[in-house]
């Protein structure tokens, strides 16, 4: 059974909207406890785990003494860089450092995770971890008993922490506004149901859809239809608390489909709120049939730079033969450079006003203005500040506490309503919007780009074949000193090209039973023609050293990709059979909760262990 998210954008609550801002500042306290009661829990794992491997605190010790060193190598770079006013390079005897940290780093964290293995061994130990998670877990309850959510929003907050009980220790998260809130509906609600209000839990009403045109910005376009969203953010007594959200109805819910979950959303933009209603379906009308159900594309993602101005993300290839790229237009390339170049006008503009704003406060003090206290204060700070946030509580501050002679400055810092192009708060929020709005914008059409590329491959074939990488490793900026592997305009690429993003529609639209892993060793360097290994290609057109045939590297390494990836379709399920077990495993059917299965097989169990022990 296909599940798939349809989302909505949406407007703020017109009924029970503080209600709805508490149940999100109410998760981000939630979320809160929740990171310090793992950060506990990892910390209490330590210790029990080094006191019963006396081994295992050793090995953690030298391996913070050895960071420490690395740590103290790189400040003493940056720091010479501070003093040259450039960046500096490490010196051969740093360089050398630094290779034999890393060596000795990669032997002792070897060496701690030996001793933790051991340490889960010990009986002693497994007593005290089991304690521990009974302890925790009685912690969490109460942290969720205490929280004031509403079950299917604090639901949200615990899936989130879970994926984090792995990997580095969860960061804070400071609440800016943003937030969700949810309802889950066990056992599923069908799409009519919610349509007639049948539930407690959410409805819609959906208004009559008129097929009227009207003008917007000089084009005819098609009125949309407008629905109102009733999510239960509360009760009083058994009665619902409702929060209702208008939100446009642009695209109508598959009539046979039941819905799982709903999420309202509120993200930042700038300083506006943007709302969006996501409401998870499964229908058995979302049942992929692709065209070759058994045949396989290969994509083959990396991002190239083409001498026409498009971005290559991809090349792909069928077992039918078929054959394309995924490009990127040279419009969308600049579109999305203009944020940055926003920011270095802001930058540019803010740093001149704080020059300008403090030697105004010097010359005020020689004439014998009378400068309030607060802003004496700040002045040995302005012309040190790295970011707008401060100059605009100056100006929030000053609007608060106008004084006599501060008419002017006030002016150009703030602005006035007569003159509405002066003042640099005005001028800086400004383009603060037009920032975060056109970043905004340049994502959302390369994800409906991406979105309909992998919704094209998987109407044609039934099994995709994908390069998994680290691509944020692409983007880090190196260590001080280092030398640097990216341009700028590399990063931009990388950024721009996403192609985690692009992996994620892939898997989504074809169904992670449906895709097929493959070893990617030496794709690049072998040449598909005569399967010889050579040097790693610097160019883009390389020659091969064997045979001599020229190909393009990414074309070369499609081909060599789509050849493991029909060696291992010989193993592989036909997609018939990977429906079936969809279906299968869909916990019982439309409709059933995955309690009530467990409940059933449950109950099974029991009565045929009872006739077992009638025939004995």
């Amino acid at each position: 059974m296909q599940t798939k998210n349809w989302c909505y954008g949406a407007f703020a609550p017109t009924e029970n909207a503080t209600i709805v801002n508490d149940q999100m500042r109410l998760a981000s306290v939630y979320y809160e406890t929740l990171r310090q009661i793992e950060i506990t829990r990892r910390d209490r794992r330590d210790t029990i785990l080094a006191t019963h491997n006396a081994e295992l605190a050793a090995a953690e010790s030298a391996v913070v003494a050895k960071e420490a060193e690395r740590e103290a190598i790189y400040a003493a770079i940056k720091q010479r860089s501070v003093i040259e006013r450039k960046k500096a390079r490490k010196t051969h005897e740093e360089a050398e450092q630094l290779l034999t940290i890393g060596v000795q780093l990669k032997v002792l964290r070897q060496s701690v995770k030996d001793a933790k293995n051991e340490a889960y061994l010990d009986d002693a130990t497994k007593a005290a971890l089991d304690q521990l998670a009974a302890e925790v877990g009685q912690q969490k309850r109460d942290a969720r008993a205490a929280s004031g959510l509403y079950w299917g929003t604090y639901q949200v907050i615990e899936e989130i922490v879970a994926k984090l009980s792995v990997g580095p220790p969860p960061k804070y998260k400071p609440y800016r506004g943003e937030g969700k809130v949810a309802v889950q509906l066990v056992g599923g609600l069908s799409v009519a149901d919610m349509l007639a209000g049948k539930s407690n839990m959410v409805r819609m009403v959906v208004r009559e859809e008129t097929n009227q045109c009207h003008q917007q910005r000089g084009k005819a376009t098609r009125s949309r239809a407008r629905a109102e969203l009733w999510l239960r953010v509360g009760s009083e007594g058994t009665a619902p608390i409702w929060a209702k959200f208008p939100f446009q109805y642009h695209r109508a819910l598959p009539h046979n489909g039941i819905i799982k979950r709903v999420f309202v959303e509120r993200t930042k933009q700038a300083n506006y709120d943007r709302w969006t209603v996501r409401i998870v379906v499964t229908s058995p009308s979302l049942v992929r049939e692709p065209m070759q159900p058994n045949h396989i594309v290969a994509v083959h993602v990396g991002w190239r730079a083409m001498k026409d101005g498009r971005l290559r993300v991809a090349t792909w290839q069928g077992t039918d033969g078929n054959s394309g790229e995924l490009c990127i237009n040279p419009e969308v390339r600049r579109s999305f450079t203009l944020p940055d170049s926003l920011q270095s006008i802001r930058d540019k503009r803010f740093n001149a006003t704080c020059d300008r704003l403090a030697r105004w406060v010097d010359a005020a003090v020689r004439c014998g203005v009378v400068v309030p206290e607060w802003l004496l204060e700040l002045r040995p700070h302005m012309r040190r500040w790295k970011s707008q946030k401060h100059l605009v509580r100056c100006c929030g501050k000053w609007k608060e506490n106008r004084f006599d002679g501060d008419a002017v400055v006030f002016d150009w810092l703030v602005g006035n309503w007569e003159e509405p192009n002066v003042g640099w708060r005005r001028w800086d929020k400004h383009l603060w919007q037009w920032q975060h709005g056109q970043r905004s914008r340049v994502r959302g059409h390369r994800n409906d780009v991406y979105r309909q590329f992998a919704k094209q491959l998987s109407k044609l074939y039934g099994f995709v074949n994908i390069v998994e990488g680290d691509w944020a490793k692409l983007r880090e900026i190196p260590e001080p000193g280092e030398e640097e592997n990216q341009t700028t305009e590399h990063r931009y690429n990388s950024a721009l090209a996403a192609i985690a993003t692009l992996n994620t529609y892939l898997k989504e639209a074809f169904g992670k039973d449906c895709v097929v892993a493959t070893d990617i060793a030496n794709i690049t360097r072998r040449c598909s023609e005569c399967g010889h290994v050579g040097e790693y290609p610097v160019k883009l057109v390389h020659d091969c050293e064997s045979c001599g045939v020229r190909y393009d590297i990414d074309h070369n390494a499609l081909r060599n990709q789509l050849a493991r990836a029909q060696a291992e379709a010989f193993t592989l399920p036909s997609l018939a059979t990977v429906m079936q077990q969809r279906l299968t495993a869909n916990l019982g059917g439309v409709g059933q909760s995955a309690f009530k299965v467990k409940r059933d097989a449950a109950r099974k169990r029991v009565q045929s262990a009872a006739l077992e022990e009638g025939e004995e």
